[in-house]
C-alpha cells in the first residue's frame, strides 16, 4: 500500500468514526404502493379534426403498477415540515424528517404493465392554408373516404432498481397525535423501461384484430397517463409515544386515467421492532385505513421476562447479578472479540470504498479489527474487593 493510499484510508476511518452515528436514519419506513387503473373514452362524431371530420373514436387503457422500497429519514427538520401547521416552529411539538438519498433518489423494486389502444375513423377533407399543398397531394383520390387508424402503446418494467423514490418528508405532531406522510414521487429508470408502439392505417374499413403495419410506428399518446401520478400528503392518527406504526389506505385518484392506489407503510424508529410484531394481531381499523400502533413499552416482546428468568439460572448468572448489585463494582466488559468484529466490518466497508476491490476490503477489515479490539478490550484497573473478575 502506498503512503498516499494509507493516508486516505486513515482519513476515511476517522471521518467514519465521527459521522457514522449521525448519518444513521432515525426513522425507517417500508413503503408499498399498488396502482390499478382501467377505462375508456369515446369521441363525439362530427367533431372537426383538422381538415377532417371525426366518424368514431374509442380509447381504452389499463395500468398495473407496484412499487416497494425502504425510506431512511436522516435529515432532521426543526419544527413542522408540512405546510399550514399551527405553531410551526415548535421543535418540542413536531418531530420532522426528510429522507435524503441524493439527486438520484432511493432505488426501489417496481413492476409496471400498462397499455393504451386507440381506434379512430375520420372522413378525409381537403386542407387549406400554409403547407396544405403537400398534404393534399398525399391524399389525392382519397377525399371523402374514411380512414381508419389504430395505435397501441405498451410500457413494461420489472426489477429491484427499476424505480427511484424521491426525497419525501414525514412529520409527527406530538400534540394532535398525527403522522403526516408524503408519498414519494416515483421515477422509472429509462434504461429498464421497455416500450412498444404499433400502428395500422386502412381505408374504408378497419384493420383486422392483431394486424399492424411494419416499420417504426410514431404514436402520440392521447389520454391516459400510464404510470402512477403523484399522491397527496396522507395524515394518520398515531400516538405520540409510538415507536412503530403500520397503516394501509386506498385512494381514489382523480384525472383522466383515474384508478385506485393502495399504499402500505411500516414506520419504525431505528432499533425498534415493527408495529405488527410489537402489537401482535391487534389492529385499530377505520374506514379505508388499518393501523397498528406500538408504544415504546409495547416494543418489548412478551417472552422477555421468561427469557430473563431462564438466563438467571445459568452458571454465571448469580455472580453477574451480585456484581451488578454492588455499587462499586464495574460493569462486566463486553470483550475485545465484539469490538474486533464490529471494527472489522466497518473497516472492510471503508477500505472497499477508499482503496477499491477485495484488496481494500481485506486491508480495511484487518485495521478495523485491530482498532475495534483495542477499543473493546477491558482496561487493567485495580480490582474491586468482592467483585467477580
Amino acid at each position: 500500500m502506498s503512503i498516499r493510499s494509507l493516508r486516505r484510508f486513515w482519513l476515511a476511518m476517522m471521518l467514519w468514526a465521527v459521522t457514522s452515528s449521525a448519518a444513521h436514519a432515525q426513522w425507517i419506513l417500508d413503503y408499498t404502493v399498488r396502482y390499478d387503473a382501467a377505462g375508456q373514452q369515446t369521441g363525439k362524431p362530427g367533431e372537426p379534426r383538422g381538415p377532417d371530420t371525426l366518424v368514431s373514436e374509442k380509447v381504452t387503457w389499463r395500468v398495473q403498477q407496484e412499487v416497494r422500497g425502504t425510506l431512511n429519514y436522516t435529515q432532521k427538520v426543526r419544527g413542522a415540515v408540512a405546510s399550514n401547521m399551527p405553531d410551526k416552529n415548535n421543535e418540542q411539538r413536531y418531530d420532522s424528517w426528510i429522507s435524503r438519498a441524493g439527486s438520484a433518489g432511493t432505488p426501489a423494486w417496481m413492476k409496471l404493465d400498462a397499455e393504451e389502444v386507440m381506434d379512430s375513423a375520420v372522413r378525409l377533407g381537403k386542407a387549406d392554408g400554409e403547407g396544405a399543398g403537400e398534404l393534399n397531394r398525399e391524399r389525392a383520390g382519397k377525399f371523402g373516404r374514411v380512414e381508419h387508424l389504430r395505435t397501441r402503446i405498451a410500457l413494461s418494467a420489472e426489477g429491484p432498481a427499476a424505480a427511484r423514490l424521491n426525497n419525501p418528508f414525514m412529520q409527527i405532531d406530538r400534540v394532535d397525535g398525527k403522522l403526516h406522510f408524503e408519498p414519494p414521487a416515483i421515477d422509472v429508470d429509462p434504461a429498464q423501461m421497455r416500450s412498444t408502439t404499433q400502428k395500422v392505417v386502412r381505408m374504408d374499413k378497419p384493420a383486422a384484430a392483431g394486424e399492424w403495419d411494419a416499420g417504426d410506428a410514431r404514436v402520440q399518446r392521447t389520454t391516459a397517463q400510464l404510470k402512477l401520478p403523484p399522491l397527496p400528503v396522507q395524515v394518520f392518527d398515531m400516538p405520540s409515544d409510538a415507536q412503530s406504526f403500520d397503516a394501509t389506505r386506498t385512494l381514489d385518484l382523480p384525472g383522466p386515467t383515474g384508478g385506485k392506489a393502495t399504499i402500505t407503510i411500516a414506520l419504525r424508529r431505528a432499533g425498534a421492532a415493527a408495529a405488527s410484531v410489537a402489537a401482535g394481531s391487534t389492529l385499530a381499523s377505520t374506514p379505508g385505513t388499518t393501523a397498528a400502533n406500538a408504544p415504546a413499552a409495547a416494543s418489548v416482546p412478551a417472552s422477555a421476562p421468561a427469557a430473563t428468568a431462564a438466563a438467571a439460572t445459568g452458571p454465571t448468572a448469580s455472580a453477574a447479578g451480585t456484581a451488578r448489585a454492588k455499587p462499586n463494582c464495574p460493569p462486566a466488559p463486553t470483550g475485545a472479540a465484539d469490538g474486533a468484529a464490529t471494527g472489522a466490518a466497518a473497516g472492510a466497508e471503508v477500505g472497499g470504498k477508499v482503496l477499491g476491490g477485495g484488496y481494500g476490503r481485506q486491508v480495511g477489515s484487518a485495521i478495523g479489527g485491530v482498532l475495534g479490539a483495542l477499543g473493546g478490550a477491558a482496561k487493567k484497573d485495580e480490582p474491586v474487593p468482592d467483585c467477580p473478575r
